[in-house]
């Protein structure tokens, strides 16, 4: 049987799991410094071009965060936006992820950067902040739980 969150639901729960005290907070946060430049980056590279019916598969996009990052460090980690031509759906969804995350490792943010020992966790909660963003601008109300 397959079970939805609605995006009201999908908010309250990743303010409960990533630690902010009010979705106000949880929105501040996806509005901040450490945060924004990276969100309208996936908006614009990837939802504005014609990718909003895409969804990422959190086992590709952690095999990517995992393995692959070394062969595309430049490409994550640059605080330029790369050229993106040809890129998979995943690779939109992981830059967003490394950045915020490289973000969290260097500043004071309200979301901490993962210790190793929390990698798994972290990475869920990093997909499915990219999945409320993505719902939000496709103002998708039923997300599927867990895809």
């Amino acid at each position: 049987m397959e079970t939805f969150y609605t995006l009201t639901s999908l908010r309250e729960e990743l303010r409960k799991t990533v630690g902010f005290s009010s979705v106000d907070e949880l929105n501040t946060w996806l509005d901040s410094p450490g945060v924004k430049p990276f969100k309208d980056e996936f908006v614009r590279a990837y939802l504005t071009n014609n990718y909003a019916n895409d969804e990422a598969s959190y086992s590709q996009v952690t095999n990517l965060l995992g393995a692959n990052t070394l062969m595309n460090f430049a490409s994550y980690n640059s605080s330029n936006t790369p050229d993106k031509t040809g890129w998979s759906t995943e690779k939109h969804w992981v830059r967003f992820i490394w950045q915020t995350g490289q973000y969290a490792k260097g500043h004071e943010t309200a979301w901490k950067a993962p210790r190793d020992e929390d990698m798994e966790v972290w990475f869920w909660h990093a997909y499915e902040v990219v999945r409320l963003i993505k719902a939000e601008y496709t103002n998708d109300q039923e997300l599927e739980r867990g895809s």
